[in-house]
């Protein structure tokens, strides 16, 4: 920006950089939301993990502190996930889509494990081993995968029974259930939609039982209890319970199905709807032989939850189980979770049947806060977004405010920030309710600060817009006719009130006690004064000195003489508090500045100059061409940090347009029919102008676009505040608010600015720079007396100017850049900067993203963005420091980077696998954990002729040694892991230690 004095002038001189498209490169850094809708759900209990699966394919792994998007498929288009599920103990998550295809997910890579693979049908039911095999029903068969391969095993069990009673095979109807024993990993229980459930034995390759409920009902679903002695069947409105006992007449029971032990009658189901099993899960209570059996029920749009709690396995056989549950969730889908605390409460994920997800406690139905994505999900659409660039400072005070919400019990997974770096900008959505939210964009997914619910008002019903000013602390929500103006308040200003409001709490506790004593004295009857009435008998004449008779009748009459009042004491006066302190200054951001006087300079171009009226301390009405402003200004003092209530500004038309220049005391608003409302933030004086029309133009043409700079004001040689307005029609006008000396009163000065030579559109953005590129707002008393020039950029949709404003001069066009596509015009402008030099950023309707070098408007650099929708990208925003946040969808976002150098990002790397946590999950839980036994007798059964010749299965002592080898391996390698998280651990707590002595050390005296 140093050479926008030659280029004005008519030289030449270009920056080396600025010819080369070195220095940019478009990469997506983080995803928040989500634009299709959930489609199934699943919870790990292992690793305390929800995986959601979407309508377009998509699936999310998230907890209450990671959210992490697993990659598709290359070249797989969209399909619906049918059912999601976790390898129980395991690093797999196993899905099936709409097209019948297997997808595995390694969760310690974060991979596809191998290449979709295509099912011979459509599924009904999935499970996994914890060996590494997949069990999917599809129709009457079940087929096996191998879960790290995905190839499909030669061992099917067979749809037939050959030792039917009658000699003919008979054939069994679709399978709906399939659950493994969790004691005996070759025991496995089939459940048909007949109402037949089989117990097969992997190993024999048979049926060793066969169970029949009194009647079918449709679906079916199984589980087995901890222990692996008993199982219990779902159906729509019963619960079966069996025993399995072996013995010799196993062979002679397969035969014959087995009735129930007993069967319970699910209460409180609604008896109009149709019913269906949705899942049944059997946990143990930890450290106790109590068992908690959860199902849930499927009653037309509804879902019913109920929870059985068992105390011993004689109730389980007895069939006394006690009912410590029952709710009803709205959802099409639902899993349970434990909130692992000593109340053992239950918590619910669903999938509500329009597209949201819901968390809550199951008894209460108090709501839960999720993470960042599931969040947004829950919430109503986004109607506006705004963004804003944060300070460190400000950006550690936003976090400080704590959601009062529980949090979801959903804890595994983790974010490890390898070289502590942060992102502190805010983005601020607002909600179809008329709720704000604030998220903090950090990578790689956003992260949700507070939101601020809005008072209830008539005006609500328009279309709510906000913007958010993060360096002034301000924030602006505009609904019609009304603007309410938020001031930010910060930990000091807190803290300070609070001192205050205890020292006059104090004073007018002490100010009570006083006045209570002075009422005590003054109502208390005085003592006799003995002293001076034996003065009086001495002094008495002996006609006054009574006789013996006047004795006896005085002494008699004692109790009736009456003491002489006393006069009242006066007042104490009121107590002094040496401890109090005088009333806190005013802050100095909040002094306004005096305006300056009127210079007696002649402008050119007068437009015109109005007089505001005698306004009061609190309410302000002004009649002016643009009818009545009322100036509300609340006082609550702030008793905690965040957002509280400046002011409220209520026009007679609707806002158009506003900008608050802080540093001025000035709150400028724009209504229909181009009037401009300067307001001074305290309250005290008002001036309106009407913008004047183009010549030949009969609407009134709105002001679009304002800005307010300390710049250079029509020829002037010192910088004033001056108001930037653009209008509808392409004009640029600007403003210079003075106090007028004779009557104190506040005016506006005007003059025309630009004047497109055709017609035009409104400025979609503009800027005020100085000689150095840096962003011109108040003006810097500390800077040298030299001239210098200020330029302002504007963005047009079909053009860019840049206009030089010197002292005492003209304002000159500079440079301009004509968009030569007119089906890709510019729909979102703003600065970034680029190794220290300004660069103007323009997305256009196209979806592309273009730099231009500044002032020359030289093109530097070009990319498209990813497929999404266009239409949202006047919403997008971009930063200071080069990051595009875009809209693309209802409640979706993504975030892109346009530098090639990353080493100012936050380096995060996501890991939601960990072998600790799930070895500790099964010795709590008792649950079985695959061996290498195990492994190699269901190798045997399962595994092909194709897959021998790369898994060698042997019985002899050098394989048996092999085997124990490749298990110490895996057992070293979970070591090594821990090892390395506490390496990574340590390594960012260094990082942060020496950021913060940096920042500490880097700090001057009146910031410690």
């Amino acid at each position: 920006m140093n050479i926008l004095k030659k280029l004005a002038t008519g030289a030449s001189a270009l920056n080396p950089y600025a010819k080369s498209s070195h220095g940019f490169h478009l990469s997506e850094i983080a995803r928040f939301g989500h634009h299709s809708i959930p489609s199934t759900i699943a919870y790990d209990e292992a690793q305390s993990l929800l995986a959601v699966g979407f309508a377009d394919g998509s699936l999310l792994v998230a907890s209450a502190h990671a959210e992490v998007w697993l990659p598709r498929a290359a070249g797989l288009g969209p399909s619906k996930l049918c059912h999601v599920t976790f390898k129980p103990g395991g690093k797999y998550l196993v899905a099936v889509d709409a097209g019948n295809r297997l997808l595995v997910w390694n969760l310690q890579k974060l991979v596809l494990q191998f290449t979709p693979v295509d099912l011979p049908g459509h599924p009904t039911a999935l499970d996994v081993l914890p060996t590494s095999w997949i069990y999917v029903g599809i129709a009457d068969h079940v087929f096996i995968f191998d879960c790290e391969t995905g190839s499909r095993s030669t061992y099917t069990i067979p749809a037939s029974d050959d030792d039917s009673s009658n000699g003919e095979p008979r054939t069994l109807p679709q399978v709906t259930c399939i659950s493994r024993n969790p004691v005996e990993s070759n025991l496995l229980l089939i459940a048909y939609n007949s109402g037949t459930i089989i117990l097969w034995a992997l190993d024999d390759q048979q049926v060793r039982r066969r169970f029949e409920l009194p009647r079918s009902e449709g679906d079916l679903n199984v589980c087995w209890h901890p222990d692996g002695q008993v199982f219990a069947a779902h159906t729509g409105g019963h619960l079966a319970f069996w025993e399995i006992k072996g013995g010799w007449l196993d062979g002679l029971k397969k035969k014959s199905g087995h009735k129930p032990a007993y069967v319970r009658e699910l209460d409180n189901l609604p008896s109009e709807a149709s019913t269906s099993p949705l899942r049944i899960h059997w946990r143990r209570e930890s450290d106790t032989a109590a068992t908690t059996l959860i199902c849930t029920t499927s009653c037309g749009n509804v879902i019913k939850v109920q929870s059985l709690l068992f105390n011993s396995m004689e109730d389980v056989l007895a069939g006394k189980g006690k009912l410590v549950l029952t709710a009803t969730v709205d959802a099409s889908d639902v899993v349970l979770i434990s909130d692992g605390t000593a109340a053992d409460r239950t918590v619910y994920v669903s999938i509500t049947h329009s597209g949201k997800v819901a968390c809550a406690y199951a008894d209460t139905n108090q709501s839960l806060r999720m993470g960042s994505t599931l969040m947004l999900l829950t919430l109503p659409r986004v109607s506006y977004v705004t963004y804003s660039d944060c300070s460190e400072y400000l950006g550690w005070e936003l976090q400080s405010i704590v959601d009062k919400t529980d949090a979801v019990p959903i804890l595994g997974g983790k974010f490890i920030n390898q070289n502590a770096k942060q992102i502190w900008d805010v983005l601020c959505t607002v909600h179809d309710d008329g709720s704000l939210h604030f998220w903090q964009t950090t990578v790689p997914a956003f992260k949700h600060l507070f939101s601020l619910p809005l008072p209830s008002s008539p005006s609500l019903s328009d279309a709510i817009r906000t913007s958010l000013d993060l360096e002034q602390r301000v924030l602006t929500v505009v609904a019609g006719t009304t603007l309410s103006l938020y001031r930010w308040a910060d930990s000091l200003e807190v803290r300070e009130q609070l001192k205050q409001s205890d020292v006059q709490n104090i004073d007018e506790l002490m100010r009570r006690l006083d006045a209570a004593v002075d009422e005590v004295l003054q109502n208390a009857i005085p003592p006799p004064n003995f002293a001076d009435d034996a003065a009086k008998d001495e002094n008495a004449s002996p006609e006054e000195t009574p006789s013996a008779s006047d004795e006896n009748t005085t002494n008699a009459d004692a109790s009736e003489v009456e003491y002489k009042a006393a006069t009242p004491s006066p007042p104490l006066p009121p107590r002094a508090d040496e401890n109090s302190s005088p009333p806190l200054p005013p802050r100095p951001e909040d002094e306004l500045p005096p305006l300056p006087p009127r210079t007696p300079e002649e402008y050119l171009d007068r437009i015109e100059e109005l007089d505001a009226s005698a306004v009061d301390e609190c309410v302000d009405h002004v009649d002016e061409p643009g009818g009545r402003v009322k100036v509300t200004r609340p006082y609550v003092p702030p008793t905690e940090v965040g957002w509280t209530l400046a002011c409220t500004l209520t026009h007679a038309d609707p806002v158009t347009a506003h900008v608050i220049a802080k540093w001025a005391g000035f709150l400028v608003t724009a209504t229909r029919g181009g009037i401009l409302h300067v307001v001074q933030m305290d309250g005290a004086r008002q001036a309106s102008a009407v913008i004047p029309q183009s010549p030949g133009v009969s609407v009134p043409q709105d002001i679009c676009k304002m800005l307010v700079a300390d710049t250079y004001f029509n020829r002037e040689s010192a910088v004033r505040t001056c108001i930037f307005a653009g209008t509808g029609n392409g004009l640029i006008f600007v403003y210079h608010p003075f106090t007028d000396p004779a009557t104190s009163e506040l005016c506006l000065e005007g003059a025309l600015l630009h004047n497109p030579a055709g017609p035009s559109l409104g400025p979609l953005f503009m800027i005020v720079l100085d000689d150095h590129g840096r962003t011109v707002r108040q003006r810097n008393t500390r800077q040298s007396t030299s001239v210098a020039e200020h330029f302002l950029i504007v963005t047009y949709p079909d053009y860019v100017l840049v206009i030089v404003m010197q002292p005492s001069k003209h304002s000159e066009v500079a440079a301009s850049y004509k968009v030569s596509d007119p089906n890709d015009v510019i729909v979102k402008s703003s600065i970034c900067s680029v190794r220290g030099e300004p660069t103007l950023i323009n997305l256009t309707a196209g979806g592309k993203v273009q730099a231009f070098e500044l002032p020359t408007l030289t093109r530097l650099w070009e990319a498209s963005l990813p497929t999404g929708d266009n239409a949202r990208l006047s919403e997008a925003a971009v930063s200071n420091n080069g990051r595009v946040i875009r809209r693309t969808g209802d409640n979706e976002f993504r975030m892109y980077y346009i530098l090639d150098d990353l080493t100012s990002l936050p380096a995060v790397e996501a890991r939601l696998y960990d072998a600790t946590k799930a070895t500790k999950w099964a010795k709590i839980n008792r649950v079985v954990v695959a061996s290498s036994g195990d492994n190699r007798k269901h190798g045997k059964l399962f595994r092909g002729s194709g897959a021998e010749a790369t898994v060698v299965v042997s019985d002899s002592p050098f394989g048996h040694a092999k085997e124990a080898l490749a298990e110490r391996g895996e057992r070293l390698n979970m070591l090594q892991e821990r090892f390395g998280e506490l390496e990574d651990s340590s390594h960012n707590f260094l990082s942060t230690v020496r950021e913060y002595n940096k920042r500490q050390a880097q700090k001057k005296w009146w910031q410690l």
